[in-house]
C-alpha cells in the first residue's frame, strides 16, 4: 500500500481466540519490523457491483452484488459440500462433470449441492477477477471519522449512487465509515471525497486513505481448521 499503511491483511476467523493465537505467533516472529499495528474487526461488508465500467448506462437503485456478515446465522454443510466450495473458490468456470471427477461423485449430486449452496446464500455469486491495473484504474480506501455519527446511513444511501463505490465496510477499531472506490486516478478521489463533505456539512470530521498498489494473495474461502 501507499499512504497511512504499508501493508493490509484482511482475514476470517471463526473467534477472537482463533484470531489472537495467530497474531500472537506472526509477532513473536516479526515484532521487530512493525512500527505500528492496528487491529480491526469487521462485521460487514456490502460489495457493489462496478458500474464505473458501464459509464452512465447502470441501474442506481440495483448496485450491491453480495454481502459478508460476520456472526451471521450459521447453516450446516457437510465435508462434500466444503469440498466443492473449496475447488470453486480458485476456479468458478470449472464443469460440475469435473468436480464430480476430482470428488469421486456424479455430476447430479454436485450440480444440487451447489443448488442448495446457492439457495442457503452460501454461495452469493460467481465473479471474475479483474487487474484494474491494466484497465488504467486504481484502487483507493477512505476511512472516515463522522462528527455527526446521526448522519451516516444518509451518507451511506447518498455515497452508494456513484458508480465508482466498490464496498462499504462496516468495522469496529479503525473508522466510522470505510469506503472503497476504484478510480482513473488521484483526482477523480478528490473530487468525490469533496463532494461528500460538501453534501455533508459538518458530518465528516476528517478521513485518511490509502492507495492499493498490490494484491498478494486472494483466497475467498478460509481454511476449515
Amino acid at each position: 500500500m501507499k499512504g497511512i499503511y504499508d501493508h493490509d491483511v484482511i482475514m476470517w476467523v471463526k473467534d477472537i481466540n482463533d484470531f489472537y493465537s495467530f497474531w500472537r505467533k506472526t509477532i513473536q516472529k516479526y515484532h521487530k519490523y512493525f512500527q505500528n499495528q492496528i487491529v480491526s474487526i469487521y462485521n460487514q461488508s456490502l460489495t457493489y457491483r462496478n458500474s464505473f465500467l458501464l459509464k452512465d448506462e447502470y441501474d442506481k437503485s440495483d448496485r450491491v452484488k453480495y454481502e459478508f456478515v460476520g456472526g451471521g446465522i450459521k447453516v450446516k454443510i457437510d465435508d462434500l459440500d466444503f469440498k466443492i466450495l473449496k475447488i470453486l473458490a480458485p476456479n468458478t468456470r470449472i464443469s460440475t462433470l469435473k468436480i464430480a471427477k476430482i470428488l469421486n461423485s456424479t455430476s447430479i449430486t454436485i450440480k444440487n449441492r451447489i443448488k442448495r449452496l446457492i439457495k442457503l446464500d452460501v454461495i452469493q455469486g460467481f465473479r471474475v477477477n479483474i487487474d484494474y491495473s491494466k484497465l488504467g484504474y486504481y484502487f483507493y480506501k477512505a476511512e472516515i471519522q463522522l462528527e455527526d455519527y446521526t448522519k451516516r446511513e444518509e451518507i451511506i444511501n447518498y455515497i452508494t449512487k456513484n458508480s465508482h463505490l466498490t464496498m462499504i465496510d462496516e468495522s469496529v477499531g479503525v473508522a466510522d465509515l470505510e469506503l472503497d472506490f476504484i478510480v482513473e486516478n488521484i483526482n477523480i478521489f478528490y473530487d468525490i471525497m469533496d463532494n461528500l463533505i460538501r453534501n455533508f456539512p459538518g458530518a465528516i470530521k476528517n478521513y485518511k486513505y490509502f492507495y492499493v498498489s498490490k494484491i498478494h494473495k486472494l483466497l475467498y474461502l478460509p481454511s476449515i481448521n
